[in-house]
């Protein structure tokens, strides 16, 4: 499946670019949407062997592969508290 362009969730979600990170609180909020509004619909109406392409997308946007590499390094710079918090979130969808 083809990667898809954004949609109104995308847009709303969307972090800023200025080139630093957004509040965690932000980050969290934008990654809690996602979940909320995305993961369970794409899971509920795709087979389960098939790689979740636009998933990845979204969260690649969202800055989750990077979250604890340090901004030095071009990651998010996430503190411990603030992975753990990510990963909660993403474990509920």
């Amino acid at each position: 499946m083809p990667i898809v362009g954004p949609t109104e969730l995308e847009e709303r979600t969307q972090l800023p670019r200025s080139g630093r990170p957004a509040p965690a609180d932000e980050r969290l909020s934008a990654i809690r949407a996602f979940v909320d509004e995305e993961v369970g619909t794409y899971l509920a109406t795709h087979a389960e062997h098939l790689y979740p392409d636009r998933l990845v997308a979204r969260l690649r946007c969202l800055g989750t592969f990077g979250a604890a590499v340090p901004e030095s390094h071009g990651g998010g710079n996430w503190s411990a508290p603030g992975t753990a918090r990510l990963s909660y979130e993403l474990a509920r969808g």
